[in-house]
C-alpha cells in the first residue's frame, strides 16, 4: 500500500494503477494473485483487482486449473520421495529422459516397470495441467489489460481502495484476531503444564524420595546418612496457595472471573 501511494502522489490514479507486462517469447509476464508461470509487473495492482472483481469465472476457472496443478505434482513429488536414491526403483535423480531410457531395457521386473510407468504418467499429467494452467493465465492477463483500458478514474479508484487495501487490511486484521487467542491459549497450556504440581506436594515427593534413598543407603551399610532436604520456606510479603507462591495481595481466580473469550480457540468456555 505504501509503493501505491507514492505513485499515486507522483502520478494520478489512472496512470499509477495501470497494469503493465512485457513479452518474453511467446509468454505474458505480469503477476496476478492465482500464480502460474506469467509474473506481473510491480505495477498490475489493477490488473490483480481486476482479475479478482471483474473476470470472476475466468479467475475461478484459472484457480482450479492451478489446483489441478498442485495436485499433479503432490502426486508425482510423493511417488519420487517413495522410489528416488541410490537403491531406489527410480534412480538418484530421476527425470523423464532417464526414467524413459530405464524403462526400454529388458529384463525389469513387473514392480520396477509400474513404478516407472507411473513416473512418466504422472510427469506427463502434472506438465499438462501447469501447461493449461499457464494457457489460462496468460488469457486472463490479456482480458485484464483489455478491461483496463475501459475502467474509468471512479472504477479504477473503487478496484484500487476496495477490492485491494481495504481488502488486504481486512485479511490482516482476521489473521491478527485469530493469531492472539491461538497465542494466548498455548501460553495458558504451557503455564498450566509448567505449574500442574503445586509445591507442597513437590515438597512431600521429594522428602519421600529421599526416605527411600536413605533405607536404601542403610542396606548398602553406608554409615553416614545424606542431609535430609530443606523444606521450602514462603518468603516476607509471599503467601502459599494451591498453586504455589505468590505475593500476599494477589488472588487466585480463574480466567473466566476476569475477562471473556472471543474467537479463542483450544480453550473451552467451561473451562474458564
Amino acid at each position: 500500500m505504501q509503493d501505491d501511494v507514492y505513485r499515486l502522489v507522483e502520478q494520478d490514479w489512472y496512470t499509477a494503477a495501470q497494469p503493465s507486462a512485457h513479452r518474453a517469447g511467446h509468454q505474458w509476464r505480469g503477476a496476478c494473485a492465482c500464480g502460474g508461470q506469467a509474473q506481473v509487473s510491480r505495477r498490475a495492482t489493477a490488473a490483480r483487482a481486476a482479475a479478482q472483481s471483474l473476470l470472476c469465472p475466468e479467475q475461478r476457472h484459472l484457480d482450479t486449473l492451478s489446483a489441478a496443478t498442485e495436485r499433479a505434482k503432490a502426486e508425482l513429488d510423493g511417488l519420487i520421495e517413495e522410489h528416488a536414491g541410490e537403491d531406489g526403483l527410480l534412480g538418484e535423480e530421476p527425470t523423464l529422459a532417464s526414467v524413459k531410457r530405464v524403462r526400454r531395457q529388458a529384463g525389469l521386473d513387473v514392480r520396477q516397470r509400474a513404478v516407472l510407468d507411473a513416473f512418466v504418467r504422472l510427469h506427463d499429467a502434472h506438465t499438462a495441467a501447469r501447461t493449461a494452467a499457464d494457457t489460462a493465465h496468460a488469457d486472463l492477463m490479456r482480458q485484464v489489460f483489455a478491461r483496463y483500458a475501459t475502467l474509468t478514474v471512479a472504477e479504477i479508484t473503487e478496484l484500487e481502495v476496495q477490492d485491494k487495501w481495504l481488502a488486504s487490511l481486512a485479511t490482516n486484521v482476521t489473521q491478527e484476531l485469530e493469531r492472539i487467542p491461538q497465542q494466548l491459549a498455548a501460553r495458558v497450556r504451557e503455564l498450566h503444564h509448567r505449574y500442574a504440581t503445586p509445591l507442597p506436594e513437590l515438597a512431600a515427593a521429594t522428602t519421600a524420595a529421599y526416605a527411600r534413598v536413605q533405607a536404601h543407603l542403610a542396606t548398602l551399610g553406608i554409615p553416614h546418612p545424606m542431609t535430609p532436604p530443606t523444606p521450602p520456606t514462603v518468603p516476607p510479603g509471599y503467601k502459599q496457595t494451591e498453586i504455589g507462591v505468590i505475593p500476599e495481595d494477589w488472588e487466585v481466580k480463574r480466567l473466566g472471573e476476569i475477562g471473556s473469550f472471543s474467537r479463542g480457540r483450544g480453550i473451552k468456555r467451561d473451562d474458564c
